[in-house]
C-alpha cells in the first residue's frame, strides 16, 4: 500500500467546455459534442463525425498560433487552470514543482504540415516543422508557459498516456524529486487520426454507445490536467489513493480476449489503494464502444471484483465528448472526481440496451444519477496491450513512506553500428538476425526489429529465465526519441500514394510511441508495466531513470527493461542529409537496452549483479553532456546515451573503474543522469 495523492488542483479543456466547471455543467444537462467534423473534408470517408472543440473555442486558445504546435497549446490551457486552483507554484516554489504530460499523438499537427503541407525543396522549415513535432518540445513548452521549473517528463503510451503519467508522477513525489507534480494529458484531433481509425474501421458513423448499439468509437480530443501532492495542508478535491499498470502481451492493438491483462491492472490499482473489491463504489470504464474492447473490459472487471461488478455502476463518459486518446484518462479522472463531489454517477449516453457481455448497471440515462460512493476507479486501455488503472477516494488511507529498494542492472544488450565514414552506419544485418532468431520478423518495422534485438541480447546476458511467475512481475519502460520512422515513412507514403481516405491501417499501428515497447513485452512475455517516455537524444537515459524510479518505489514489479532505439530509414536520412557531413560524423542506428532489478529480489533469486544503480537525476538544467565521445566514434545517433551507458557498464565488468556517472541534456528534455557503481565497491 502506497500513500495517495492528494489532487489540489484540476483543469479541462474538452469538446463539451473548457474548465471544470463548464465541463460538469455539460455533464449534468447531458449534453455531448460528436457532430459533424467541421475542421476537415469527411466527404470521402464512410464515417463523418467526431467530438472536436469548437474551431472558435481552438483560435481563442492559440491552437491556430503558427509558432506553437496545436497540442502544447491545448495542455496550456487545462494546466494553468490545475495550477491557479491550487495556487501550487506559490505555495511550493517553482523550483520543487514538476510537470509531466502524456499524450498519445504529441506535435501530430505540425508533423502533418511536415509531411504534406510544405514543400519537398523547403528543407529548412520542414526541418524546423519536424523539430517542433517532438513529443518532448510539448511538455517543454507548456513549463515554460507556466514558469515550473522542477522536472519534465514526458509519457506516451498511447490511449493509456495520462495514467502512466500519473504512475511516472508518483514515483517523481516518492523519490523526492519533486514536492508537488502538475500532471495530465492532451491529444489534437486532426485527420490523420480520423484517417487512421477510419483505416482500422474502429468509428461508429453515429454518437458511440458503449456496450448498447451501435458497436464503434469517435474520436475526440482535449486536455485535462491535476496537480498532486502527497502532503501538505492544501485543500484536496480527491485523492488518487492507488495505480496500477499491466501489458497484455497479446496483441499490438486488440485487447486479450480474456480481459486477464486489465484485470492484474485492476487488481495492482487496488491492492496499491489498500482497498477491496467490496470498496469500490463506481466504475468509469474505458469504454470506448468497440465489441472487443468493451467485452474485455468487462471480463476484466468480474475478475478483478468478483460479484461487486454487478452490484454497482460502471459506465463510459466517451458518449459525451468521444476518445480523446492520450487525454482520456485524465479526462475520465476528472469527471469521476467531480461526479464524487457531486454524490453523482455520469451516465453512458446513448445507451439502447446491452448487445450482450456489458455491465449490469451502465447507468442507461441522459443525466448523472444521485449516488454517493467513496472509492472509484478508472479504467484506460491502450494499443500495444498496455493497460493502467487508477482508484479515487474521497480521503485517503493512512500509509507509511514508501521504504525504497536498491535497485540494480542484472543484464544489458547493445547493437551499434561503427560509423566509417560520412554515409549512413546500419547495424550489422548478422548480428541482427542471431539476436531475433526464432523470432517472427513479419511485418515489423526496422525499429522494432532494434528493440526486439537489444532486449533479447539483453535477457542472454542476464540469465534470466522469464516464465511463470516473474511475466506477471516484469515489465518494460522504453525511451522513445520520436516516431518510428518506417511505420511514418510507410503511414504517411500511403497517404501521398492513395490519399488520406486510404491511409494504411498497419502502418497507423505503428506510429504510436509504445509500438516497438508493446512488441518487446509479447516477445519476452512482459506483462507488467509498460510505458514509454519520450526525451529526445536523452530517451535511453530518461527510460533507465523512470524505470529506477518505479523499481524502487512499487512493490509489484521486480524486474524492469530499460531500453531506447534510433533507427536509420529513407524519411529520417532525407530530412536530415542538410546536416550530414558538416561536421564528418555519420548518421548511425544503436539500440540499447538494460534489465534492472529491485536488489532484495535479485538477492533472493540468486541474479547476478553486474552493477548498483547509484545517484541519478532528472533535472531541468541542461548543463552537462558526456556523449560527444560516443557520437565521434561511433556516429550520430539518437540512442547514443545508451550506448555511452552500455560502455560505462564495460568499464565496470572489465575493472577499469569502480563506478561511472553519464550524463545527458537536450534544450527540450532538461538533464538526465545515471550513475552505475560496481558491485565490488564499498558500500552495498
Amino acid at each position: 500500500m502506497a500513500r495517495a495523492m492528494r489532487v489540489t488542483g484540476m483543469g479541462v479543456a474538452s469538446p463539451i467546455g473548457v474548465g471544470c466547471a463548464a465541463f460538469w455543467e455539460a455533464i449534468a444537462r447531458g449534453s455531448h459534442a460528436i457532430r459533424r467534423v467541421e475542421r476537415f473534408d469527411t466527404s470521402k470517408y464512410d464515417v463523418h463525425v467526431a467530438a472536436a472543440i469548437p474551431e472558435a473555442t481552438m483560435a481563442e486558445i492559440g491552437a491556430s498560433d503558427p509558432a506553437t504546435d496545436a497540442c502544447a497549446a491545448l495542455a496550456l490551457v487545462s494546466a494553468r487552470e490545475a495550477v491557479a486552483s491550487s495556487r501550487v507554484l506559490e505555495r511550493r516554489g517553482a523550483a520543487r514543482v514538476a510537470l509531466v504530460v502524456g499524450t498519445s499523438a504529441g506535435g501530430l499537427s505540425s508533423r502533418s504540415d511536415y509531411e504534406l503541407r510544405t514543400p519537398p525543396d523547403d528543407a529548412a522549415r520542414r526541418h524546423a516543422l519536424l523539430e517542433r513535432s517532438a513529443f518532448q518540445l510539448q511538455t517543454h513548452a507548456v513549463a515554460r508557459a507556466l514558469g515550473v521549473e522542477g522536472p519534465r517528463l514526458t509519457v506516451s503510451t498511447a490511449c493509456a498516456s495520462s495514467v502512466h503519467a500519473l504512475l511516472h508522477a508518483r514515483a517523481m513525489l516518492e523519490s523526492g524529486r519533486a514536492d508537488a507534480v502538475v500532471v495530465g494529458g492532451v491529444d489534437v484531433l486532426v485527420e490523420e487520426l480520423f484517417a487512421g481509425f477510419a483505416a482500422m474501421g474502429a468509428m461508429s458513423g453515429a454518437p458511440c454507445a458503449p456496450f448498447s448499439e451501435p458497436i464503434g468509437m469517435n474520436v475526440g480530443e482535449g486536455s485535462a490536467f491535476v496537480v498532486v501532492e502527497l502532503d501538505g495542508d492544501a485543500a484536496a478535491f480527491a485523492v488518487i489513493a492507488g495505480l496500477g499498470a499491466s501489458a497484455d502481451a497479446f496483441h499490438a492493438t486488440a485487447p486479450e480476449p480474456t480481459g486477464a491483462g486489465i484485470a492484474r491492472a485492476v487488481s495492482a490499482a487496488l491492492a496499491d489503494a489498500g482497498v477491496a473489491p467490496g470498496d469500490v463504489g463506481y466504475v468509469n470504464a474505458h469504454g470506448t464502444g468497440t465489441d472487443a474492447n468493451d467485452a474485455a473490459e468487462q471480463r476484466a472487471l468480474a475478475i478483478a471484483l468478483g460479484a461487486r461488478a454487478d452490484a454497482i455502476p460502471i459506465s463510459s463518459t466517451k458518449g459525451y465528448f468521444g476518445h480523446a486518446l492520450g487525454a482520456a484518462g485524465m479526462l475520465e479522472i476528472v469527471a469521476t472526481i467531480l461526479a464524487m463531489n457531486e454524490r453523482a454517477v455520469p451516465p453512458t449516453l446513448h445507451h439502447r440496451g446491452d448487445r450482450g457481455g456489458g455491465p449490469r448497471d451502465p447507468v442507461a440515462a441522459s443525466a448523472p444519477r444521485a449516488h454517493d460512493f467513496e472509492c472509484a476507479l478508472s479504467l484506460s486501455l491502450a494499443f500495444g496491450g498496455t493497460n493502467a488503472a487508477a482508484a479515487i477516494a474521497r480521503a485517503p488511507k493512512l500509509a507509511a513512506p514508501v521504504e525504497r529498494d536498491e535497485v540494480v542492472v542484472v543484464g544489458a544488450g547493445t547493437l551499434v553500428a561503427r560509423a566509417k565514414s560520412i554515409e549512413p552506419a546500419m547495424i550489422d544485418e548478422a548480428a541482427l538476425a542471431d539476436a531475433l532468431r526464432g523470432h517472427d520478423r513479419r511485418g515489423l518495422d526496422r525499429c522494432t526489429e532494434l528493440a526486439i534485438a537489444a532486449a533479447v541480447l539483453a535477457v542472454r546476458d542476464s540469465g534470466l529465465r522469464l516464465r511463470g511467475p516473474l511475466r506477471d512481475r516484469a515489465g518494460i519502460v522504453a525511451g522513445a526519441p520520436r516516431l518510428a520512422w518506417g511505420s511514418a515513412d510507410a503511414f504517411w507514403g500511403s497517404i501521398r500514394a492513395r490519399g488520406l481516405h486510404r491511409a494504411s491501417a498497419p502502418a497507423f499501428s505503428g506510429l504510436v510511441l509504445n509500438a516497438p515497447a508493446g512488441a518487446v513485452s509479447r516477445a519476452l512475455g512482459l506483462r507488467n508495466v509498460l510505458s514509454v517516455v519520450a526525451a529526445g537524444p536523452c530517451s535511453a537515459l530518461a527510460a533507465f531513470v523512470a524505470a529506477s524510479d518505479l523499481l524502487a518505489t512499487r512493490r509489484d514489479v521486480d524486474v524492469l527493461f530499460a531500453s531506447s532505439t534510433s533507427e536509420l530509414a529513407p524519411g529520417m536520412i532525407a530530412d536530415h542529409a542538410h546536416r550530414f557531413g558538416a561536421d564528418g560524423i555519420a548518421p548511425a542506428e544503436a539500440a540499447a537496452c538494460f534489465v534492472l532489478a529491485r536488489r532484495s529480489w535479485a538477492e533472493e533469486v540468486g541474479a547476478r549483479v553486474v552493477a548498483r544503480v547509484g545517484a541519478t537525476s532528472m533535472d531541468d538544467a541542461c548543463d552537462g553532456d558526456d556523449l560527444a565521445g560516443v557520437v565521434e566514434t561511433f556516429g550520430r545517433s539518437e540512442a547514443a546515451d545508451g550506448v555511452a551507458l552500455s560502455l560505462a557498464l564495460d568499464d565496470l565488468r572489465a575493472g577499469r573503474r569502480a563506478s561511472a556517472r553519464v550524463v545527458g541534456c537536450d534544450p527540450t528534455s532538461g538533464s538526465f543522469s545515471v550513475e552505475i557503481v560496481s558491485p565490488r565497491a564499498s558500500g552495498r
